[in-house]
């Protein structure tokens, strides 16, 4: 009973991972630190008088948008080809019967 149980607790450190989700989790914290650092930009841009300087962060403002879109769109693609999504998607194939010879 006992060496099953460690065969179960083992059992985790050799299945395989899914290299995606680890690309896909660092990928969610860099957006999240995007979206951080735009709302900090917005609230500068708002408090700006100078002309150059509002130029500038809002230059910065749509670059950081384009970065979010192209990280999402990253993940997306990710998630969509996956290990786990192609895993679950299996074709069984049909079994066939012989074939009926008549006579």
């Amino acid at each position: 009973m006992t060496f099953e149980n460690k065969l179960d607790h083992i059992k985790e450190f050799f299945k395989e991972k899914n290299p995606n989700k680890k690309f896909n989790d660092n990928m969610r914290k860099i957006l999240s630190k995007l979206k951080d650092k735009t709302l900090k930009l917005e609230v500068q841009l708002e408090n700006e008088k100078d002309e150059i300087k509002r130029k500038n962060i809002s230059l910065m403002l749509k670059v950081i948008s384009k970065q979010q879109k192209k990280g999402e769109k990253l993940i997306q693609e990710r998630e969509k080809y996956s290990y786990s999504f192609k895993k679950q998607n299996l074709i069984a194939k049909p079994e066939l019967s012989p074939r009926v010879l008549l006579g």
